[in-house]
């Protein structure tokens, strides 16, 4: 607009019954004004501090006392994002005459008066909203726009917020009343439907349910006391499978303790008496073998748990491909044999000449395999035979794998896979961590396949394992 459009402008409707418009030149001297009764000179510093109506930034006064006692004021400017976070770009500390004693930004000044403080904030001495607004008229004339609003007078929206709350206290009774006719007519309808039901519950768990036929709802409701009693069986099941666990986890706890404490205990004493020098010199470097033997047997149990703590997590990787059964198999025994041969054992090999195709992490594998081998060579003496057999069905391979020794007692087979069962008892006194077949079975499970005790062995062996794992597609 011009500057004379600006005598016929309906500066009301814009900044309300209360809120000022001035329009001043390049030089700050008036042109206009909405009110000339509440028109004051705008100097040059305060113009400076009256925040531009689209700027982001905001100033903020905060007062306080120094240790001595002394007033300070302290303006902190703000930017502000979209999503109300704010970052301070700078302050101004004053004492209490205002006199500027610290400031960031705002230079060449060494005070403030109060009306410049209240700019600085957004708001004129009377409490309402002030902004500017610099632009060019028609004739390229630069012009300074000053408006006020007034946001102090909340008189309008109290005197309807206390009218919404008076005709709310009407609403209320009339509402309650609702709800307690609501409640009451569907608690009637619950209570007659579950009147049979309650009957279910009140039974004895192993006495029939039997509902009388006479109840139009009898058929669900023999349905829900079907579930009920499956229900039942369930949570029996599943607390009789928590005890079961618990007892597992504890027997875990005290068996691995039992197996660490024996090495540790021999190390702690034979080392304790190189110490004090107790030890004979001739006796020094039996003292030492032994703790290197006990300290290499902690070692192994300590990787052994690792390993099985590792496989029962279900994070476990488990890398699958299609590989050739008969081939890693072949290369494994290829490896072990000179070890075999050592020992004073013999291998009887069924292998069949061509591909079978499996889903395999070869590494997982070949240390399942081996669990099975270095059983039969810890349990067995010179002589034994290790026999392996492979066998390709519909969609399945079984994998044979046993040997001739000594057998494994009936008091345990039933419980080979369970972590720390050995079979000491009829293999002498030499045993392993007694988790090795445990490892084996997570490990053939995470192929997705399973393994098995073969109490009858068809190959002429006493200790016979199958494990069965499906074809790759």
């Amino acid at each position: 607009m011009n500057d004379i459009d600006y005598t016929r402008f309906d500066s009301e409707h814009y900044v309300g019954e209360n809120g000022d418009l001035f329009l001043l030149n390049e030089n700050g001297s008036l042109l206009f004004t909405s009110d000339n009764t509440s028109y004051s000179d705008f100097l040059t510093n305060e113009l400076t501090c009256i925040p531009d109506y689209n700027s982001n930034t905001r100033n903020s006064i905060s007062e306080y006392k120094t240790p001595e006692g002394e007033k300070r004021y302290l303006l902190t400017n703000e930017l502000w994002s979209d999503n109300d976070i704010r970052e301070v770009q700078g302050y101004i500390l004053l004492d209490e005459n205002l006199n500027i004693q610290t400031s960031t930004y705002l230079e060449n000044r060494t005070s403030l008066s109060m009306k410049e403080i209240s700019y600085l904030t957004g708001e004129n001495k009377e409490g309402n909203l002030i902004r500017k607004f610099t632009f060019k008229n028609p004739s390229n004339q630069k012009r300074i726009l000053i408006f006020t609003i007034e946001t102090s007078s909340q008189e309008t929206y109290s005197r309807a917020l206390s009218a919404l709350n008076n005709v709310w206290w009407y609403f209320i009774p009339i509402y309650v009343l609702l709800v307690i006719c609501f409640v009451c007519y569907i608690f009637k309808k619950i209570s007659l439907l579950l009147k049979p039901l309650d009957k279910i519950i009140d039974l004895p768990s192993k006495s029939k349910i039997n509902i009388e036929k006479k109840h139009p709802q009898s058929n669900m409701f023999l349905d829900i006391a079907d579930k009920y009693e499956q229900l039942s069986e369930e949570l029996a099941q599943s607390e009789w499978e928590r005890i079961y666990l618990d007892n597992s986890k504890n027997q875990l706890l005290a068996d691995i303790s039992h197996d660490l404490r024996t090495p540790i205990t021999v190390i702690q004493g034979y080392s304790h008496a190189l110490k004090d020098g107790i030890v004979p010199e001739k006796d020094k470097k039996k003292y030492l073998d032994t703790i290197y033997k006990k300290s290499e047997r902690v070692a192994e149990l300590v990787s052994t748990f690792h390993e099985y703590s590792l496989l029962a997590h279900p994070d476990m990787p488990v890398n699958l491909s299609n590989q050739d059964i008969c081939s890693i198999i072949q290369v494994y025994f290829a490896n072990k044999y000179e070890e075999l041969e050592l020992a004073g054992f013999d291998l009887v090999a069924d292998i069949p000449e061509y591909s079978i195709m499996c889903k395999i992490d070869v590494k997982l594998f070949c240390r399942a395999i081996e669990n099975l081998v270095n059983n039969s060579i810890k349990y067995n003496s010179a002589g034994t035979s290790i026999y392996i057999g492979i066998e390709k069905q519909k969609s399945t391979v079984k994998i044979y794998i046993g040997d001739t020794g000594s057998g494994i007692p009936d008091a345990i087979a039933d419980n080979l896979f369970d972590p720390f069962v050995t079979g000491e008892c009829s293999r002498g006194a030499t045993h392993g961590s007694g988790i090795g077949l445990t490892i084996t079975k997570k490990i053939i499970v995470s192929h997705h396949g399973t393994i098995d005790y073969i109490k009858v062995s068809q190959h002429n062996c006493k200790t016979e394992y199958v494990i069965t794992l499906p074809l790759a597609k």
